[in-house]
């Protein structure tokens, strides 16, 4: 992780937690495969239910400001899923021939591909990024 100017120690207090996060790290560059954008047709919604679901889902994060109208010509499948015993759903993206389209990357500390692989008891700072949001159409 030294390539990217990260170094692995124990931070004393929250504060130089607070200062190690927020420290800005430089980007990985993602090389393309292609310079076509790649548009995937979008496949029917199976039932009116499952439309008006995704209709209120993007309404939803528009008035929050979470995504905006654009003409990317880039786009990505979606479809909405009924979250267990409730009346809420997901929006989930298909970003499979998205995926495609970049090349591999190694990992990003060689030789540890796999958290399984790190050592016990080492400090780990875990993200969630189910609300992460890209300027792909819709």
């Amino acid at each position: 992780m030294a390539q990217w100017g990260v170094k692995i120690g124990i931070l004393k207090t929250p504060q130089d937690f607070l200062m190690a996060a927020t420290e800005e790290r430089p980007a990985q560059k993602l090389n393309w495969k292609t310079d076509s954008p790649v548009w995937v047709d979008q496949w029917l919604l199976a039932k009116d239910k499952e439309l008006k679901a995704l209709n209120e889902l993007v309404e939803e994060q528009l008035a929050k400001g979470h995504i905006m109208p654009t003409t990317s010509p880039w786009n990505s499948l979606v479809f909405v899923i009924r979250k267990p015993g409730k009346d809420k759903w997901w929006l989930p993206h298909d970003l499979r021939k998205i995926n495609e389209a970049i090349e591999d990357m190694e990992s990003l500390q060689p030789g540890m591909p796999s958290p399984s692989m790190l050592p016990q008891n080492w400090n780990l700072a875990v993200m969630d990024i189910k609300d992460c949001f890209f300027p792909n159409s819709l």
